[in-house]
């Protein structure tokens, strides 16, 4: 489930409908405990241009 909520914040940021991921990404890492490999979170970064 965690890639495809990945999957989703991409498709928001790309739109223009958030302006960055990385705090949502980390908010679901930490604070409700997704587990999401930092390979994984360096790549979606990297392709938000963040």
């Amino acid at each position: 489930m965690g890639a495809q909520l990945i999957g989703v914040l991409q498709s928001v940021r790309h739109r223009g409908l958030i302006p960055v991921i990385r705090p949502l990404i980390e908010a679901l890492r930490w604070q409700a405990g997704f587990w999401l490999s930092d390979a994984l979170v360096q790549r979606v970064l990297r392709d938000a241009g963040e």
